[in-house]
């Protein structure tokens, strides 16, 4: 789990921000994607793998279990870049709006094959497990660090191996990640 690769070092990223068009029809695109009228499953505790650490899963799957918290079933997440918009997008604020639009191009743009994984946690209890030991995971399963240089402002970015919700938003990115999901697509399998 704790192999390097050119992926884990610092990238450079120029951004153009989008045209006002642009950014209207991903504002209307990512309030479509909340408020998906189709009544999810029931709620239930979850991870995601993200494309940055596909290639660690089942190191990644190993470390949780240890810790207790067992993966019960995934399944295949497979426009990550737009589940993630909706996963992290708390506000229509232009200017989030913005930042929101440059992580899904960086996703898009350094994983071109876009996968994750869905990873539906045994109860709330594997949940807080996973949280408890979530800054050490992401020490030995790294993602990316981005710098993305705008024509107005830089920033930094960071493109994480995988996604822990926290307690206060399960709720709202179970919804948004179900939504995207749709009932037919992804593959289900037992962890």
């Amino acid at each position: 789990m704790d192999a390097l690769s050119s992926l884990e070092r610092t990238v450079v990223w120029r951004f153009d921000a989008p045209t006002r068009a642009e950014l209207e029809s991903f504002r209307a695109r990512l309030a479509a994607d909340l408020s998906n009228p189709r009544t999810p499953p029931p709620v239930r505790p979850f991870a995601v793998v993200t494309p940055a650490g596909l290639r660690f899963a089942e190191s990644l799957e190993r470390a949780l279990s240890v810790r207790g918290a067992r993966v019960a079933e995934k399944r295949a997440l497979s426009d990550w870049p737009r589940a993630a918009t909706a996963l992290y997008a708390k506000s229509f604020d232009p200017d989030r709006l913005v930042r929101a639009f440059a992580y899904e191009e960086l996703w898009r743009n350094l994983f071109p094959r876009q996968d994750a994984e869905l990873w539906m946690l045994d109860d709330d209890r594997a949940l807080e497990r996973a949280r408890a030991w979530k800054a050490e995971l992401r020490q030995r399963v790294r993602g990316v660090q981005v710098t993305v240089q705008g024509v107005f402002e830089s920033f930094e970015a960071g493109l994480h191996a995988f996604h822990l919700p926290d307690p206060i938003d399960l709720e709202r990115e179970w919804r948004a990640t179900m939504a995207l999901l749709g009932p037919e697509t992804g593959a289900s399998r037992a962890g």
